[in-house]
């Protein structure tokens, strides 16, 4: 027996502390751990000067870190200017340098905002730690925020005083840093020198910028020199969207009076009113709907319709080539008429030729007279009712004299929803802004958005239906009556919405006075 425990109990030692190595990881039982890790060490702390030419930084963690992750987010700047190795091993990341810390140097690691625990809860913020080898280091900072960005996005910040493309800075960076969860973003100890700036907001989640898939911010100015105010900050848009031309993916012809086109991005409804034609046809009306648009038209004797696109934009002003392409016309079927209702407009295929339809609207409570006032070719406008009703449009439908050779049904059941009328209310109030710009008021939550514009410092937003909502304000400088997000090549100046009061509640039938006067500080220029 003693021979046996000599020669296996050191064995079963071993074993056993493998198996006790092996089970490291997430933590059993108890609440849901919902905590980010905190940074409770920092070797050196942000600002120290003087650091030995072979400093390890070393950083601690509350919590054990998602090494994979953390690896990849880890940034140290200038980029290349010295080689390190980054290890993260539990709660530690350590950065060593391969070769001496260069003199006249000023370097800025970044702790992204993926760094997480192995529950993947992430820091709320970006770690901005700067240090150097000198004994002085620039006090000189930027400070901003980035304005509309969606909640659980990163926001990239670049800047560079050797470039001032934005594709370049995004390439080629000198400091990068990381928006908060609030938008909030800084750089510290910069020098006094003219930094140009671009942004991205990481869409796909690879913490580098990808043309294709991202995002971008657009600031309100090209540059900005650094100051030592606290005060002064700086803004970018975010934009959930790139800036490359939009394509036609898809065309397809519905019928005879309607085509349907399909984009990668969605088409601005604000543009030409030219902007499509069909061969001998007259576009009666264009209705956009997200990525695509619905073009009416006339009747064309041919099987073939060729569509002639010219001067279309996107929603970001971004052109599309001009194009040609035939679309085969799609012949009629036996039944011939297709229903399809959005919203208050009943969209009827092909378009009958009848201004009005009158019918019978059924539902479970009773039946009631219905007619329906045409507004455009094959489009007509359900009337609205005294309280939201689903049934059946019962129709005798008149047979169009372009198929007189069809003998089909006059008679349709359409399923349709009536909406019933809201009272809504009033919201008023005043800004004072001391510029001449012209001023735009939005009013909006995550299912209504209202718009006026401000005439001497008044503003008011009639038939507001009730609810809780935000208010903002926004300087239209080019006065097309709309918020535009910019550009960043060529640059043009985004319109920043800036956030005034919220949690404004509306009530039916009910005037909203917002009291004071709101005071707008115009927007300084670095």
């Amino acid at each position: 027996m003693d021979r046996f425990l000599r020669f296996y109990l050191p064995l079963l030692l071993c074993v056993s502390f493998c198996f006790r190595c092996a089970s490291e990881g997430l933590p059993g039982g108890g609440p849901p751990d919902k905590e980010p890790p905190r940074l409770i060490l920092a070797v050196p702390v942000s600002g120290t000067v003087g650091v030995d030419s072979l400093q390890t930084l070393e950083f601690i963690f509350s919590e054990t870190l998602n090494a994979s992750v953390a690896e990849k987010n880890i940034t140290l700047f200038p980029l290349g200017a010295t080689e390190t190795r980054i290890r993260v091993r539990g709660r530690s990341i350590q950065i060593q340098p391969l070769e001496p810390w260069k003199k006249n140097t000023v370097y800025t690691l970044i702790l992204g905002k993926n760094i997480a625990d192995l529950r993947n809860n992430a820091i709320p913020a970006p770690i901005q730690i700067s240090f150097t080898r000198e004994l002085q280091i620039p006090e000189n900072s930027i400070r901003g925020k980035v304005v509309a960005l969606q909640e659980g996005l990163v926001a990239g910040i670049y800047i560079s005083r050797r470039h001032s493309h934005p594709d370049s800075i995004l390439a080629y960076p000198e400091y990068y840093t990381q928006a908060a969860a609030n938008g909030s973003f800084a750089f510290r100890y910069l020098p006094q020198e003219k930094f140009y700036i671009a942004g991205y907001v990481d869409l796909d989640k690879s913490n580098t910028y990808q043309p294709r898939s991202d995002g971008r911010l657009i600031p309100q100015h090209p540059y900005a020199l650094p100051d030592t105010l606290e005060s002064t900050s700086f803004s970018l848009l975010a934009v959930h969207d790139n800036f490359l031309p939009p394509r036609l993916l898809k065309a397809q012809n519905l019928h005879s009076a309607a085509t349907k086109l399909e984009f990668s991005k969605k088409p601005d409804p604000h543009g030409k009113a030219d902007a499509f034609r069909i061969t001998g046809t007259e576009i009666d009306t264009v209705i956009y709907a997200d990525k695509s648009c619905t073009l009416y038209h006339g009747k064309t004797e041919s099987d073939t319709l060729l569509l002639h696109i010219r001067g279309l934009k996107d929603y970001l002003q971004c052109s599309m080539r001009d194009s040609s392409l035939k679309i085969p016309q799609k012949a009629p079927e036996d039944t011939l008429y297709r229903f399809e209702q959005s919203e208050k407009l009943l969209i009827i295929a092909p378009p009958p030729e009848s201004p009005r339809l009158a019918g019978k609207f059924e539902s479970v409570k009773d039946t009631l007279p219905l007619t329906l006032v045409r507004l455009v070719h094959g489009i007509y406008r359900i009337p609205e009712h005294t309280e939201n009703r689903q049934g059946h449009f019962r129709i005798d439908m008149p047979l169009p004299p372009d198929y007189p050779e069809f003998a089909v049904d006059t008679l349709y059941r359409v399923p349709m929803n009536l909406s019933g009328r809201e009272d809504g209310g009033t919201v008023s109030g005043k800004i004072g802004t001391g510029s001449a710009e012209p001023w735009r008021m939005v009013l909006e939550n995550a299912s209504r958005r209202y718009e006026t514009s401000c005439n001497d410092g008044a503003f008011m937003f009639s038939d507001v239906l009730p609810g809780s909502y935000l208010l903002s304000v926004y300087s239209d400088r080019n006065g097309n009556g709309r918020l535009d997000p910019g550009s960043p090549r060529p640059f043009m100046r985004p319109e920043i919405p800036v956030a005034l009061e919220s949690g404004i509640d509306v009530r039916g039938r009910w005037d909203t006075v917002l009291s004071g006067t709101y005071e707008i500080e115009v927007e300084k220029s670095f």
